[in-house]
């Protein structure tokens, strides 16, 4: 681990903000120390961002896909020593004053955050269906639960169940997400922290109904699968399937900084 080098030849990339050195430096990392905070930058040639090659670099989607790999492996090689403010790829420095300026700026909120998530991985849950087989069961489970007069005549009898089926289609969405939101409570029990993460499109038959994001203390760690899979048990009626990922560095939880 190096001093940063001085002069316009370089441009430092921010990894992450820590209270403690890091016992094992990755390759080309540099730290800049402020008021009992340390800033964490990953060192790299300037050309590769400046002039005409930075521009057809940042211009190239390849390129940039791998320079936002690397650098989520750094942050996370990172945050595996102790605990960090992690920072995504952008925030780009040429030198390391306005680093420090950035750290004694925003002293007490880094403090305050690295205090909170000290000793906690961020995990991912996700609540999913495969729409079309759940919808079916619940718009069939509605008309078995049904009352629905025995001696009531055939052609009465069919149009009656077809009424229930029409609303009970209509109620499917909004009784599935009143389900998933039920989740949220007893999350919010063992997590230090749940907050909701935005729904993404995905490449398979099934339909994420509920995402969020879980700071977990790490003595919890050899748990959380067991917790998730006997939350799931509670939803079978339901066809709704919990998937958990993770752990990795809290990004759901980074405070705004000025």
């Amino acid at each position: 681990m190096t001093s940063p080098t001085t002069g316009p030849e370089k441009i430092y990339a921010l990894l992450g903000i820590t209270m403690e050195t890091p016992h094992q430096a990755g390759s080309g990392w540099s730290l800049v120390p402020a008021d009992g905070l340390l800033a964490v930058l990953a060192e790299y040639d300037a050309d590769g961002f400046v002039g005409e090659t930075g521009r057809r670099n940042l211009a190239d989607p390849q390129k940039v896909a791998a320079l936002a790999l690397a650098h989520a492996q750094q942050v996370e090689q990172l945050f595996r020593q102790t605990a960090v403010l992690p920072v995504a790829l952008g925030s780009l420095f040429s030198s390391t004053g306005p680093v420090e300026q950035l750290l004694r700026r925003n002293r007490d909120a880094i403090v305050q955050f690295l205090d909170r998530v000290a000793a906690h991985q961020e995990w991912a849950v996700k609540a999913a269906v495969d729409a079309k087989t759940a919808k079916g069961r619940f718009i069939e489970r509605a008309v078995a639960t049904a009352e629905i007069d025995p001696q009531m005549p055939a052609g009465a009898r069919y149009f009656r169940e077809q009424a229930i089926r029409r609303q009970a289609a209509g109620q499917f969405q909004s009784v599935l997400h009143q389900r998933c939101q039920q989740l949220r409570q007893p999350l919010s029990v063992w997590c230090a922290d749940v907050v909701e993460r935005p729904i993404l499109p995905r490449n398979d038959r099934r339909q994420t109904v509920a995402s969020w994001s879980l700071l977990v203390c790490d003595g919890l760690q050899g748990e959380i699968s067991a917790r998730i899979a006997a939350m799931e048990s509670e939803l079978a009626d339901a066809d709704i399937a919990l998937e958990l990922s993770g752990p990795w560095p809290p990004w759901s939880f980074v405070p705004r900084l000025n």
